[in-house]
């Protein structure tokens, strides 16, 4: 593994523990978290984003396990009242599985084809009893569980997204990117880099994300930014801007300062004068992350600190 991948790959495994720190918390009170409609959708929000992310790595064994927790939390958001003891302990179950892929990952820097199908296999009976149970409590159908497509996408971007669904659309064409960055530096590979951007870009009409793509296009477009500089940055933010725009915080897509710099400083319009900032104070720290210099964060956090001792 090349030193661009390992830095990717570490992004990766630092953003999904902070999710799964996330998950762990609301698990072990499930059935108070499930009546409470901003905590069960930070537990769905933290499964989709390590579904996204380990999809786009093609990690597709925590791809799996992830998109099993996802479902049931959707479950769960949709019928808090189906949550029981018995539902939380298949959760912590399926949560397991899922920390001790990670954990391997992060150990041993890749993921064994016979270490994951032991994992996939122990974990699937504990999902689909978890589905089960769910679904007579909530006297609904159980869903099939799901394999994410790996399809080459069709030439017009709407029905790319139409057919597949935007979700799958973008994570397919994140993981596209992150090929292309891995090839040989090239004229012709940066014309490709530069044709995935202008898909993902086609894929929703929002300024804000459409902007984004433009920046990550001129950035890309800029032959001293090396393939190894550009991967870190734009497949990161394309991926955060992605997580927002799929739960519908447009509004929330900006351009990091990293990727401002790759692109000769631009500055993003939407974020500039004002930042949207979740009421979650996980959330609005990441907010805050994705939007300001390092710099300006420490000041932020002076002033923060005087506020509260004057309060």
């Amino acid at each position: 593994m090349d030193a661009e991948q390992q830095q990717v790959l570490e992004y990766f495994i630092e953003e999904a523990r902070e999710n799964l720190d996330t998950i762990e918390k609301g698990l072990m009170d499930l059935v108070a978290t499930s009546q409470d409609s901003e905590r069960i959708n930070e537990l769905f929000r933290s499964a989709h984003s390590v579904k996204g992310g380990a999809a786009m790595l093609g990690l597709q064994s925590i791809q799996h396990v992830a998109h099993r927790l996802e479902d049931g939390f959707k479950v769960l958001r949709d019928q808090p009242d189906v949550a029981s003891p018995e539902a939380q302990s298949l959760f912590l179950q399926g949560f397991d599985f899922l920390c001790n892929l990670l954990e391997h990952l992060q150990n041993n820097g890749e993921l064994e084809t016979e270490y994951t199908r032991q994992i996939l296999e122990q974990s699937d009976p504990a999902f689909t009893e978890l589905q089960n149970l769910l679904a007579a409590a909530g006297q609904a159908t159980p869903s099939a569980p799901r394999v994410d497509r790996w399809e080459s996408l069709l030439a017009t971007p709407t029905a790319t997204a139409a057919s597949m669904g935007a979700d799958d659309a973008v994570t397919a064409l994140l993981q596209q990117l992150l090929e292309h960055f891995r090839a040989e530096e090239t004229t012709e590979q940066r014309q490709q880099i530069l044709h995935t951007c202008q898909q993902l870009r086609n894929l929703s009409s929002e300024p804000a994300w459409q902007y984004l793509l433009d920046i990550c296009s001129r950035a890309i477009a800029k032959p001293e930014n090396s393939f190894a500089q550009l991967a870190a940055v734009v497949v990161r933010n394309l991926k955060q801007a992605s997580d927002q725009w799929q739960l519908g915080r447009a509004d929330q897509v900006a351009v990091t300062p990293a990727l401002a710099r790759l692109a000769g400083g631009a500055i993003d319009p939407y974020t500039a004068t004002v930042v949207s900032i979740p009421i979650e104070p996980q959330e609005a720290a990441r907010a805050l992350a994705a939007s300001f210099e390092r710099s300006q964060l420490l000041v932020l956090a002076t002033q923060l600190v005087q506020v509260l001792r004057e309060g």
